[in-house]
C-alpha cells in the first residue's frame, strides 16, 4: 500500500515537480528571446475587426440619434408644436438615410 502510493505520488507530482524548479530558467529564456527582438506578434484581421467595430458604432450612433429626434418629435406633437415637430422628424430621417446608406454600403454578399 505505501509503495504504491509513492509510485503514485512519484508518477504524477514528478513531472509537475520537474517543471515547477525548471520554470525560472525557461522564464529567463523566454525573457531574453522577447528582449532580443525575436519574437514577433501578429493580429490576424486586426485591421478588419477594427473597422467593422467602427463601422458599428457608427450605425449604433445614428440609431440612437434616430430614437432622440423621433422621441422630440413626439413630444412637440402632443404639445402642438407641429413646425419644430417636422424639423425633428427631417433630422431623424436623415440620420435614417444615413443608417440605411451605411447598412447596405459594409453588408457582405
Amino acid at each position: 500500500s505505501e509503495l504504491s502510493m509513492k509510485t503514485f505520488v512519484e508518477e504524477n507530482f514528478g513531472p509537475f515537480t520537474r517543471n515547477i524548479v525548471n520554470l525560472p530558467e525557461y522564464a529567463l529564456k523566454t525573457m531574453d528571446t522577447v528582449n532580443s527582438g525575436k519574437i514577433k506578434v501578429t493580429l490576424k484581421d486586426f485591421n478588419k475587426d477594427l473597422k467593422k467595430l467602427y463601422r458599428l458604432g457608427h450605425q449604433f450612433i445614428y440609431t440612437i440619434f434616430i430614437i432622440t429626434f423621433l422621441a422630440f418629435s413626439l413630444v412637440l406633437f402632443l404639445n402642438k408644436k407641429e413646425n419644430l415637430m417636422r424639423y425633428c422628424l427631417y433630422i431623424a430621417s436623415g440620420f435614417g438615410f444615413f443608417l440605411v446608406l451605411s447598412i447596405f454600403k459594409n453588408r457582405k454578399f
